[in-house]
């Protein structure tokens, strides 16, 4: 296991509400679509899985989160968390109002920013490996770009009586890949569901992107 690092209050708000309301939906019977993890503190990576447990010691009694793909693993007391409680109550209990939206991969983002704002944190800067202008990044645009080239001759074809459905539905096939491969490129798996919704997710922060710069 790598050294631990402690988490900020508010990503350790932001993680907790994340972990406990997949924990209902599980709990639920949900097994797709569950609410997506926010991205690493460290790396700021998407994650497509989180394995926690307790660690105790003479002296302390840490949770640790370790992230996947990235690796990076951190902590928090027990104090840490009885700091955060009320917060994350109040923001679990928005979350059950505001179902269903929060369990289709929308919302991690404002969860985030809230816990943020709650605990007056600003937002942290983008690591090298993040910003724009990576290769990766620069491969994930390029295939959002392609994306959003399909989903309009999609469009066009859908106003167009005379369209054959073949290319309809072979236009339709190329947005699923596309979908996928953004996916699989960002950290995310076609088995458990995990590429499509980072994805979906990844193309639409693309799109803000674009109307932001337009």
């Amino acid at each position: 296991m790598t050294e631990s690092r402690p988490l900020s209050d508010a990503d350790l708000l932001a993680w907790a509400v994340v972990l406990e309301y997949r924990r209902r939906q599980t709990h639920e019977g949900l097994k797709v679509l569950l609410l997506t993890f926010p991205p690493c503190p460290t790396c700021k990576e998407p994650v497509t899985e989180a394995q926690t447990w307790w660690v105790q010691d003479p002296i302390r009694y840490d949770g640790v989160i370790t992230m996947q793909p990235c690796g990076h693993s951190h902590s928090a007391t027990a104090a840490d968390m009885e700091r955060i409680h009320d917060h994350a109550t109040e923001m679990l209990d928005s979350l059950r109002r505001g179902a269903p939206d929060y369990a289709a991969g929308r919302s991690v983002e404002d969860i985030v920013r809230e816990a943020r704002a709650r605990l007056g944190e600003p937002e942290q800067a983008a690591t090298e490996a993040t910003k724009p202008g990576t290769s990766r990044e620069a491969a994930a645009d390029a295939l959002a770009a392609e994306w959003h080239l399909r989903h309009q001759r999609l469009e066009e074809l859908g106003k167009n009586p005379e369209a054959q459905v073949a290319v309809v539905e072979h236009v339709r096939g190329e947005l699923v890949g596309l979908r996928g491969a953004l996916g699989i490129l960002l950290g995310g798996q076609v088995q458990d569901g995990t590429a499509d919704l980072l994805g979906w997710s990844y193309y639409q922060e693309w799109r803000k992107r674009q109307e932001g710069q337009a």
